[in-house]
């Protein structure tokens, strides 16, 4: 089992075009994030709050983004937090307003961070982050950049190719059900023991419970196979400290890195 976790986990690194020398300072690749259907747990600690959300590539020859770059949606209303008082009432603003977006695996995976003090400033008690279908994000503009995005980039990017993403990342396939659970599970673990097999049961029986509300399509049943195969080899990881969600972490940029290899051949050439 151990084995064939690493394997997955090699063939996804090698299937990633990492950013070769010399290309440092370029602009990194534009990324589609993808739909939440619902708003996903923010884990509140050490005076931020944050969560992490999935993401593919549009521009397969442009730099893949380091860890920490900075991004901002391209639409203001596609990334919105969700606050929530303790009368059980919402306030909903913008992400671009209050929150900070970064690359934070490759283009699998965004880290989104709001500080608890401007969460506190609503009244809220807790926060979370919806994302609408479409949703796209640019990498924010460093002064020296050898090789910007474009306006023609831009366009083409939330124009045509993040249409081409719609029906990989937006709709439910088997890969978008399969990471959109696996995604929560990393997102609510922090809240949680991940080696508490109670809890593990009913993380998972509720992520499934909500996956399969969304439809009962052949789709969604091969989705929740695909992540039900990966839980059964995380299982074996969660009597290591911090291993289980490492595994969860892998299986997600596994079935992206997928995803996003699908979406290359769909768009030809690249950006």
């Amino acid at each position: 089992m151990h084995r064939a976790l690493l394997t997955v986990g090699l063939v996804f690194a090698v299937s990633v075009p990492f950013m070769a020398t010399g290309a440092a300072i370029a602009a990194p690749q534009i990324l589609a994030l993808a739909q939440t259907r619902g708003a996903v747990p923010m884990h509140c600690a050490d005076g931020i709050c944050y969560a992490e959300l999935s993401a593919i590539c549009l521009q397969e020859k442009r730099a893949v983004p380091r860890r920490g770059a900075g991004y901002r949606p391209l639409k203001r209303g596609m990334v919105t937090l969700v606050m929530h008082m303790k009368d059980g009432r919402t306030i909903e603003k913008p992400a671009v307003e209050l929150a900070t977006i970064m690359a934070w695996r490759s283009h699998a995976a965004v880290r989104l961070v709001v500080s608890k003090k401007r969460v506190a400033r609503f009244g809220a008690v807790k926060v979370s982050v919806r994302v609408s279908a479409l949703a796209t994000l640019e990498p924010i503009p460093i002064p020296g950049d050898a090789k910007p995005q474009t306006k023609a980039d831009i366009d083409r990017a939330q124009g045509e190719q993040r249409a081409l993403a719609y029906g990989l990342i937006d709709r439910a396939t088997p890969n978008g059900i399969a990471s959109r659970i696996i995604n929560r599970m990393i997102n609510r673990l922090p809240a949680g023991n991940g080696a508490d097999p109670k809890f593990r049961k009913k993380l998972w029986k509720s992520e499934i419970d909500r996956s399969k509300r969304i439809s009962k399509s052949e789709a969604v049943r091969r989705g929740v196979e695909l992540a039900r195969r990966w839980a059964r080899i995380c299982k074996g990881y969660a009597h290591r400290p911090g291993q289980f969600k490492s595994c969860l972490v892998t299986a997600h940029d596994t079935i992206m890195g997928k995803t996003n290899q699908k979406y290359w051949k769909i768009d030809g050439a690249g950006g």
